[in-house]
């Protein structure tokens, strides 16, 4: 970094803005704050304050595709809505992009609407999702619909994530994610609350061809065809942690029925379609 570059820094730093870099994030303090993440989607932010969203409506949520690193600070966003009823991927951060990071973030009272790809803290995700609580939560959709997310792909990884509310659709609903894509995720996640589908309804994802491991989920669900405490589909692997939640209901690392509603991997030359 040259001499004029610096100069250029530290006068901006002086006014009170700041660079949106790693070192330098944009802080945000109010919802006014929070609506620059659609003008700079690729930036670094990081949360000072707890936000009150009941006066923000956000509409075209879809249209954000967020490449940045969004650091929640523990602070909390609540009292938000998004509808946007006739589009795929919506969500606080429409489609996270491969890279991007949302971390440490609270919400609480939050209600999400959108037509496929739909949940609280985004449609799709690409990136990573890590330490986020949410409660309160009401999400609606037709197809892929997630308390968290609604797809999570590519290399998505979600870890240490809690959601707890209701989750409304289709064809795969999850209480963390609807579809949990190949190459996807899931680590020490939690939900509760409960669950509503006609097919594919998991307590932690829908449907899933990725990774789930070490996540459990107590949320009630109803369905009109294949459903699990863990999984309503399964492509995927599933590891469990030898806890006592876990242990009523089986002892061995992969397991069928009750956490898994449908299970279609092939182990030792034959597959369990039960």
């Amino acid at each position: 970094m040259d001499n004029q570059t610096i100069t250029r820094r530290e006068k901006r730093i002086r006014r009170g803005k700041n660079l949106g870099t790693r070192f330098d994030p944009f802080l945000i303090r109010s919802p006014k704050d929070f609506l620059m993440i659609g003008k700079y989607p690729c930036a670094w932010y990081r949360l000072e304050e707890d936000l009150d969203m009941s006066s923000v409506t956000l509409i075209m949520t879809s249209k954000i595709r967020f490449g940045g690193t969004f650091d929640g600070n523990g602070k909390c966003i609540c009292n938000l809505k998004i509808r946007d009823v006739n589009s795929v991927s919506v969500g606080l951060f429409g489609t996270i992009e491969t890279g991007a990071t949302i971390k440490n973030l609270k919400i609480k009272n939050v209600s999400v609407i959108g037509a496929s790809c739909v949940g609280v803290i985004a449609g799709e995700n690409n990136g990573n999702i890590i330490n986020c609580e949410l409660s309160g939560v009401l999400v609606q959709g037709f197809f892929d619909v997630g308390g968290l997310v609604g797809s999570s792909a590519c290399q998505a990884k979600i870890r240490g994530c809690v959601v707890d509310g209701t989750v409304l659709g289709n064809v795969n609903v999850g209480g963390i994610v609807g579809n949990n894509l190949v190459g996807a995720k899931i680590t020490k996640c939690f939900s509760g609350g409960k669950l509503c589908g006609l097919e594919n309804v998991g307590g932690i994802a829908g449907q899933n061809h990725g990774e789930i491991v070490f996540s459990c989920s107590d949320a009630k669900m109803k369905s009109q065809k294949v459903a699990g405490k863990l999984v309503g589909l399964n492509w995927g692997k599933v590891r469990l942690e030898r806890d006592k939640f876990l242990q009523k209901h089986c002892d061995e690392v992969l397991i069928f029925t009750e956490l898994i509603g449908r299970n279609w991997v092939v182990f030792g030359g034959s597959s369990n379609h039960d």
